[in-house]
């Protein structure tokens, strides 16, 4: 049985530390927990929602069919599903390197579009980041895996200033990993 201890989601070990370079730079935390790794754990909303409610300084990793990885961070603790939580400045999206493009990107949302956080237990969603009104930056619609990825706004592959101009995608998810940072 696999065991939740270093990020490994890649196959290859130089790819994979650089990964965790990445992420611990960004967050400047010392230590990090795998909270929740659809590989391992039970693929429910119920185990995803018990991982994830309460802890303060989470990372949402999801890699996709195609080898991206990317996600959202947010310090504040999310305590309850249903319920947008709004920390302006306090949580970014992001993409990370992989063997295809070697670069990884952060995006802060602009404060003025009033972008989120959320976990949904009812609809296909089960959690988002972005903004209301169905103007959103990545919203996941299953835990489990072969489940689909919407990306609303494709803005963690393009990075690109104006990211409405950017296309809706859809996508095969393969994993989500949840990090708790310290």
């Amino acid at each position: 049985m696999k065991k939740k201890a270093d990020l490994d989601v890649s196959d290859c070990e130089a790819q994979t530390c650089k990964i965790n370079e990445q992420l611990f730079a960004w967050f400047q935390a010392t230590e990090r927990h795998i909270i929740f790794d659809s590989d391992i754990d039970e693929q429910s909303h119920t185990s995803f929602y018990q991982s994830v409610l309460h802890k303060p300084n989470l990372c949402f990793i999801f890699e996709d069919s195609k080898g991206e990885k990317f996600g959202f961070f947010t310090t504040q603790p999310l305590c309850k599903t249903g319920n947008w939580k709004f920390n302006v400045g306090r949580h970014f999206i992001f993409k990370l390197p992989t063997k295809k493009s070697k670069d990884a990107h952060r995006y802060y949302p602009d404060p003025r579009e009033q972008c989120g956080i959320c976990l949904f237990e009812e609809g296909v969603l089960i959690c988002a980041c972005g903004g209301l009104n169905g103007v959103g930056v990545l919203g996941i619609s299953r835990t489990s895996s072969k489940g689909s990825i919407h990306i609303c706004l494709s803005a963690v592959y393009n990075m690109t200033d104006d990211l409405t101009s950017c296309p809706s995608r859809l996508f095969v998810m393969e994993r989500i990993v949840v990090i708790q940072y310290y």
